[in-house]
């Protein structure tokens, strides 16, 4: 498995718990993944491993089965009836070949094992691949969450369409409510405006009758002016 420099230099920041009641092989281990550059906790029991876990938060357990209190198994199946540290990956170390111990290991969670004596490639080859694993799980959840979240401002963002396009709606409603309401006011000034022209043109007919009267009277007074008739009544 070739990975490209970004994601070793990821893998190297990861953090590996080592459990194993075996100085000797507790050394090994040690070495061996000191040397690849990764981030190292040691514990020499299930009880102190699974504290470390509590506290240390490892990407990668290498977990001896055969311990003192409580044995490699139970403490795998701790860690996976716990939600803060079921995700976390297990590989056993163990001397037992047969099928049905390793099977029980699976069943248990674990996801590999490291058979002793231990072999230094065979461990850096194991730890790098399931690191790598692990890397991918932790970026595709984050993936998902960040497309949760974008989805959720969607959907809210939708929402606020929606809202603005319905108060949108409800304006461009009343806008041409006023716009009618505007039109048939405008009708309205404009019939009464043609009523005042017609009775301004009625006004300045009658006035202009009125002034051929006058004048029709006054050229008649002065008629009868001339030929000595006053139409003034004597006191």
């Amino acid at each position: 498995m070739e990975l490209d420099e970004q994601t070793l230099k990821d893998l190297k920041e990861m953090n590996v718990l080592i459990v194993d009641d075996n100085p000797a092989n507790l050394d090994i281990l040690w070495k061996t993944l000191e040397q690849e550059g990764y981030q190292i906790a040691v514990a020499s029991d299930g009880e102190s491993a699974l504290e470390t876990t509590a506290n240390v938060a490892p990407d990668l357990i290498l977990l001896d089965i055969m311990m003192p209190g409580i044995d490699g198994y139970e403490t795998c199946r701790r860690l996976k009836a716990d939600p803060a540290t079921r995700d976390i990956p297990v590989i056993f170390i163990t001397a037992k070949t047969e099928t049905e111990d390793l099977v029980k290991g699976f069943d248990l969670g674990g996801v590999d094992y490291i058979t002793k004596p231990i072999r230094q490639e065979e461990v850096c080859v194991r730890v790098q691949t399931h690191l790598w694993l692990r890397k991918l799980r932790t970026d595709l959840a984050k993936k998902n969450q960040e497309l949760e979240n974008a989805n959720a401002r969607l959907a809210e963002l939708d929402k606020i369409k929606t809202g603005l396009l319905n108060n949108l709606n409800d304006k461009t409603r009343s806008l041409e409510q006023l716009n009618e309401a505007h039109h048939s006011l405008t009708n309205d000034l404009e019939m009464k405006n043609m009523h005042l022209e017609e009775s301004e043109r009625e006004a300045v007919k009658k006035n202009q009758e009125l002034e051929t009267v006058n004048k029709e009277l006054t050229r008649l007074n002065d008629l009868l002016v001339q030929h000595g008739i006053s139409l003034e009544k004597d006191d």
